[in-house]
């Protein structure tokens, strides 16, 4: 049973590669833009990397046995992660409405892995200057959390949202019992706008404006 999910996995994996490159194909000939995301510059600690085919299994390594119920289940389960990781780089990498990205937060020092930043919702739609938001999203390995490492990688990905794709409208959504995130965000100056976007049970929006 196991061979038979893993050659499902893998013959699913490869429709949506070659659907991806058909589509990518067909963009480049109408030349439809898309969103040029690069590498975000080193800080004094930390480096990052953008999320590839090859580098993503790291993000399993990290969150697969984490006890916080705030990382989402696609960084703790396989199968979620692979399904995940296919719609990011074969279909919202190179969107022109709802793009995304993802880059792995490593140390500087000894080039380990220790988390993962996203920015994503990216539109090129003027209607209510929804080509002036993004939301972004982070998470910190267990082992190396209050050290100040989302701190110093969300302020680096907040200027790179600035210089990049000149963003001036961040948002970012948690949930309601997540008080050490909500706390996070209110001292690097977010706002809650819950009211604004999507209310829920569930979940609380905060936004900074530039």
């Amino acid at each position: 049973m196991k061979a038979n999910k893993k050659a499902e996995v893998s013959q699913t994996r490869t429709q949506r590669k070659a659907a991806f490159m058909e589509r990518l194909q067909y963009m480049q000939l109408r030349e439809t833009p898309y969103f040029p995301f690069t590498n975000l510059p080193d800080t004094e600690r930390l480096s990052f990397e953008m999320v590839n085919e090859h580098n993503y299994p790291a993000i399993y390594d990290l969150f697969r046995d984490d006890p916080s119920p705030f990382v989402i289940d696609e960084y703790k389960d396989w199968d979620k992660l692979e399904d995940y990781m296919d719609y990011q780089l074969y279909w919202n990498r190179n969107a022109t409405k709802r793009a995304s990205c993802d880059w792995l937060v490593q140390l500087k020092s000894t080039k380990a892995t220790i988390g993962i930043v996203n920015l994503y919702e990216l539109r090129r739609e003027t209607f209510n200057d929804h080509h002036k938001r993004g939301f972004i999203g982070y998470n910190i390995a267990q082992q190396h959390r209050r050290q100040y490492y989302a701190t110093e990688a969300v302020k680096q990905l907040i200027q790179y949202t600035h210089n990049q794709h000149n963003l001036n409208k961040l948002v970012a959504h948690l949930e309601k019992e997540n008080t050490a995130s909500r706390d996070f965000l209110l001292k690097l100056g977010f706002t809650n706008c819950t009211e604004e976007y999507y209310y829920s049970d569930k979940y609380d929006y905060y936004e900074l404006v530039r």
